[in-house]
């Protein structure tokens, strides 16, 4: 899996700054490249990325969700740094061309819990 960048952008009271990512936003934003990505979107790394667009328009449905999890789990599969612990997956209720994931791993150097959403638009 790609290595994100190793610095953040933030916004404070003296304008936007740059620093150092901690491990844990370089981990994350890892995985949300990776579910954000379409798949063969790279030239250079045809696998890199995920299908989950493809199941936007779809009626929402347990085996949608199955098939969602297991897309999850495939787009993530290389990202060596994290153990996947669970997927979920909900629509949004305000937006029906919305699909929100929550995704809990386990950091597998500190084995600390993480977590975070992803959401997904039509």
């Amino acid at each position: 899996m790609r290595r994100s960048q190793g610095y953040v952008f933030e916004r404070g009271q003296s304008g936007v700054g740059m620093r150092a990512a901690s491990r844990e936003e370089q981990v994350k934003s890892a995985l949300r490249c990776a579910l954000l990505t379409r798949q063969g979107e790279l030239p250079l790394s045809p696998e890199f990325g995920s299908q989950l667009h493809t199941f936007l328009f779809r009626a929402f449905s347990e085996s949608l969700v199955a098939e969602m999890k297991a897309e999850v789990r495939r787009a993530v599969a290389s990202e060596t740094r994290v153990k996947l612990v669970d997927v979920e997956i909900q629509p949004d209720t305000s937006e029906p061309d919305r699909l929100d994931l929550k995704i809990a791993f386990e950091y597998r150097e500190s084995l600390k819990p993480g977590s975070m959403k992803v959401s997904l638009h039509g």
